[in-house]
């Protein structure tokens, strides 16, 4: 466990409002050495840690990437794992600053169209029925 990784992970890391994706860098911190290197753990473990799905999770893993908050790390520190059991290895990008939160995403990654803005309070007449 590392208090640097899990500092930044809680702190610094730009993930808006997204808890998922929060959870799921403080699980990666649990795992990492203090400059946020070899973090290596299994999609179910971060499933178990969110409570998400395994798609919701690797889903979150993706926009984590895409972000810029974490990178594919040194794939060696896992040769004495079965190869058909080998996680990824992850380094969290402590070391750089984030790429902002795209706004044009939701919580899950999707893109997120134009809200249909709210109608004008004085045009609005309420109780008629349009009859």
């Amino acid at each position: 466990m590392s208090w640097q990784a899990s500092s930044w992970a809680l702190r610094q890391a730009a993930v808006g409002g997204d808890c998922v994706a929060r959870v799921i860098l403080l699980a990666m911190a649990d795992y990492a050495h203090p400059d946020g290197t070899g973090v290596y753990i299994s999609i179910a473990s971060l499933m178990a840690f969110t409570g998400k799905s395994e798609s919701t999770v690797h889903r979150k893993v993706a926009w984590l990437e895409h972000q810029g908050l974490i990178r594919r790390g040194d794939q060696h520190l896992v040769d004495h794992i079965r190869p058909d059991r080998r996680p990824i290895v992850w380094d969290l990008a402590m070391d750089v600053p984030a790429i902002p939160v795209d706004d044009h995403l939701d919580e899950s990654g999707h893109e997120v169209t134009d809200p249909v803005p709210d109608p004008d309070p004085v045009t609005v007449q309420r109780g008629v029925t349009g009859a």
